[in-house]
């Protein structure tokens, strides 16, 4: 399998399954639906900007980490290998896109815009919203280090691996994601603050 297919293929996977499922939570789900459980709430009453960026950054740090632990079993079938940690970030995608398609973020108290265009096009003002900047980094991330995988799950076998180490394209991929959260955690700091 080509490598670069190893990227590009669940990165244009995970952002189409972002925008599907922001799309059906548009038009499906009543407004609001997340808004009581999103933990934004608990980092806006930090007073100082440096602090929420830690608080982002430590949140956002944390949830990739799992991620990248959940990367080292895979489930390998006849065609291709799959990360653990990929269904992690399935779900991440999951809940930010109803989050995104029915205005469930605790720092806006303004109304739903009225079409899907408007919600799509708000992930696009990365100077004050830092979701798909964070979404992104996080999934650079983990696709750059899902191919360490150390234990195999094939036919209800499970086959030892040995690491590998990362190739200069996958330590680029990786450090730009980094890069990325680091930058979200600055927006959404910037945004709350």
């Amino acid at each position: 399998m080509n490598s670069k297919y190893r990227y590009f293929v669940p990165l244009a996977f995970f952002v189409l399954l972002f925008l599907i499922v922001s799309v059906a939570s548009f038009y499906f789900l009543p407004e609001g639906i997340l808004k009581e459980v999103n933990v934004d709430k608990d980092v806006s009453d930090n007073t100082s900007f440096l602090m929420n960026v830690f608080s982002v950054l430590t949140r956002n740090v944390i949830v990739v980490f799992f991620f990248c632990i959940g990367n080292l079993v895979a489930i390998r079938t006849s065609r291709f290998t799959v990360p653990m940690g990929y269904f992690g970030v399935g779900l991440m995608i999951i809940v930010n896109g109803i989050t995104l398609g029915t205005w469930s973020f605790s720092a806006r108290n303004d109304g739903r815009p009225s079409s899907v265009i408007d919600i799509l096009m708000h992930n696009f003002d990365v100077v004050n919203n830092a979701g798909l900047v964070e979404m992104l980094g996080a999934l650079f991330v983990v696709i750059a280090l899902g191919g360490l995988n150390y234990l195999i799950i094939e036919k209800g076998k499970l086959l030892k691996c040995k690491f590998t180490s990362l190739n200069p394209f996958e330590w680029f991929f990786a450090c730009t994601g980094i890069m990325m959260i680091v930058l979200g955690a600055l927006i959404e700091a910037k945004a709350l603050g």
